[in-house]
């Protein structure tokens, strides 16, 4: 489905069938590498060529943080469109992957898995609801706690933790940025209860148009359409603190 358009195009415009097997050749090689376990570097060519350590952000856990990188082999068109990502850490095993615990792990079995019928799918989506439900009130109630004894950074940073956990749900995500604006207005931070004003007006809008940026930490410190990568404290698939 992905070659077959190209290769007609291709063959139509009269290339030797020598340049297209060699063609085909060197993708098969760097195709194998570009999705390998292995931790090579290419240097400044990263920008240039669909690397494993760049290529390896395409598959992250979290789809909605994975829309990047999509060049097979140069990465011009990502660059082009604005989906070219490459943050300043290395993306950790666990981290990359399907969310799916019940994956199956034979051939055969996964080739039938698009197709079958998963009647969980409905409860799956309730359950992702309450973890992200319980994980934001944890997270409000150790904000309340930093705040109380004085922490102010530790209470900022666990309200930015209950804003990503619960940024796909458009109540908890209101919730969210009410809390952080009574922190701002009780610090008496002034640009930061502006910039919450401004999130609680946008909120709405943008789960509308399906324009909430992934992993925003809701506060004045990103801006309102960055895109963020998820927190090392949080386990991806319980929320739960590591």
């Amino acid at each position: 489905m992905m070659a077959a358009p190209g290769l007609v195009a291709v063959v139509l415009m009269g290339a030797p069938a020598l340049a297209v097997g060699a063609w085909l050749g060197l993708l098969a090689v760097h195709l194998a590498f570009q999705h390998s376990n292995l931790d090579y570097r290419v240097g400044p060519l990263r920008f240039l060529i669909g690397a494993a350590e760049v290529h390896r952000w395409h598959h992250k856990r979290e789809y909605e943080d994975a829309q990047v990188n999509y060049g097979e082999f140069w990465m011009l068109w990502d660059h082009l469109f604005g989906t070219f990502r490459l943050p300043n850490r290395q993306l950790g095993a666990t981290e990359v992957g399907l969310k799916e615990t019940d994956f199956p792990m034979d051939y055969g079995s996964q080739l039938v898995y698009p197709f079958s019928r998963r009647p969980a799918t409905a409860s799956t989506s309730s359950g992702d609801y309450a973890l992200a439900r319980a994980a934001f009130l944890r997270e409000t109630g150790m904000a309340v706690s930093s705040e109380a004894a004085g922490d102010l950074g530790a209470a900022w940073r666990a309200h930015e933790l209950g804003h990503i956990v619960c940024q796909p749900y458009l109540g908890l995500h209101l919730l969210s940025h009410t809390a952080m604006l009574g922190l701002a207005w009780r610090s008496r931070d002034y640009s930061e209860v502006l910039a919450q004003v401004l999130r609680l007006a946008l909120a709405p809008v943008g789960h509308a148009l399906g324009r909430t940026p992934p992993q925003n930490v809701g506060t004045g410190r990103f801006r309102v359409m960055e895109r963020g990568t998820w927190p090392s404290e949080l386990d991806p698939l319980t929320f739960q603190r590591r």
